[in-house]
């Protein structure tokens, strides 16, 4: 009886460790999370294989900013992920997974920005039973916009390696998780943010003889940061006067903005109150600068004024100003900035020398002037 009871019991602990296998994973169904993020899907799996069966996780983005009325945002990028033991963990052999492709002695992965990404980790041959884990963790990647700072961008991988039941071949099971295993946040997702802003463009004239339909040439420059690259169109959407046009336009090419030269759009504004220009989908990180020369031939109204009014002249008559913005960067302070190119054109008195202390004086001498002629000619005609 007592060794029909140590037998029972026996069973009932091997039973208990197979069902604790199971939770982690060694079913034979596939679990899938959520499709946000950085998300995990179980599989089960290969019965009598020395390899595991290929988890996967999903990687997609959260693209924030992009402006209505627009095409879906779409690019890719390659990143490069760590694939490391944990501090403090002791595996029994040295055996390593992977992820995605090998290239210079780097794990790297292509992503399409706009879809579900699904990232299969590859498993060794395994020689010895036991406990294996792993981290792997994403690293930045150079895409001008992408937030890759998210909750979280480390994911952790155990693998349960145990003999089959013949005792011939080692079958390893995953459990892929993103956080604490103890704690099983296996829902839990990772998230990298793709972030874009605007700008807007627009004239205004001011004064008693500013010409509220006048053109006037506008150059915005788009600049990106050294060593990142943009993979989005910046798009151009312009409003004018009917019968009029402020640009020929529609974007700013991502192969523009990572060429040798900055990118350049010439606008033509009238202070009209309608034409303006809103460039859209400007990802975080690109800096512009707005320019606009002085009109041909107003310099020379300047230069020939007396040296007295030169100063006054050039606050009254802007029009032949440069006007230029210092190079401004988008970014989460500044995400939809509104730059009004502002001129004015007033009237200005020539000098004349009379003032209004010497008036009185000057018009009495002109009276004095004009009786004495009266005079002059009423003798003539006596004679």
């Amino acid at each position: 009886m007592k060794k029909f009871v140590a037998l029972l019991l026996a069973m009932l602990m091997v039973l208990a460790n197979v069902a604790a296998l199971a939770e982690d994973g060694n079913d034979d169904t596939t679990q899938v999370t959520q499709t946000s993020g950085m998300d995990i899907v179980l599989r089960s799996p290969v019965p009598g294989k020395g390899t595991a069966s290929a988890p996967v996780f999903i990687k997609t983005y959260a693209i924030t900013g992009q402006a209505e009325d627009t095409e879906a945002i779409s690019f890719t990028e390659t990143l490069d992920f760590d694939v490391a033991v944990p501090e403090g963990a002791t595996n029994p052999g040295s055996e390593m997974i992977s992820v995605g492709t090998n290239k210079n002695n780097k794990q790297v992965v292509t992503i399409d920005g706009t879809t579900k990404n699904e990232i299969p980790i590859n498993f060794p041959e395994y020689k010895t039973a036991g406990i294996y884990k792993y981290t792997i963790k994403e690293k930045d990647g150079s895409t001008q916009g992408v937030n890759y700072t998210g909750k979280s961008s480390t994911i952790g991988v155990s693998v349960y390696v145990k003999w089959n039941e013949d005792n011939t071949a080692l079958v390893p099971t995953a459990n892929v998780y993103i956080g604490s295993e103890v704690e099983g946040q296996k829902n839990e997702s990772i998230e990298n943010k793709y972030e874009l802003g605007s700008l807007e463009v627009k004239k205004e004239v001011e004064g008693n003889l500013a010409d509220p339909e006048k053109k006037f040439t506008i150059k915005v420059k788009f600049e990106k940061k050294e060593n990142l690259t943009v993979g989005t169109d910046i798009n151009i959407v312009a409003v004018a006067k009917e019968g009029t046009s402020v640009t020929t336009a529609s974007t700013v090419t991502a192969a523009e903005l990572n060429g040798n030269t900055a990118p350049e759009v010439t606008l033509t504004l009238a202070g009209n109150g309608i034409d303006k220009v809103t460039f859209q989908n400007i990802p975080y990180g690109v800096s512009y600068t707005i320019s606009e020369a002085a009109i041909e031939g107003q310099q020379e109204f300047i230069e020939n004024t007396p040296a007295a009014q030169t100063a006054a002249v050039n606050e009254a008559y802007k029009y032949a100003q440069d006007y230029n913005t210092d190079k401004t960067e988008i970014k989460a302070d500044n995400k939809a900035p509104k730059e009004t190119v502002k001129n004015i054109k007033n009237y200005q008195e020539p000098e004349t020398g009379i003032t209004l202390e010497t008036l009185p004086y000057v018009l009495i001498m002109a009276i004095a002037v004009m009786g004495v002629a009266v005079l002059t000619l009423r003798k003539r005609e006596e004679y």
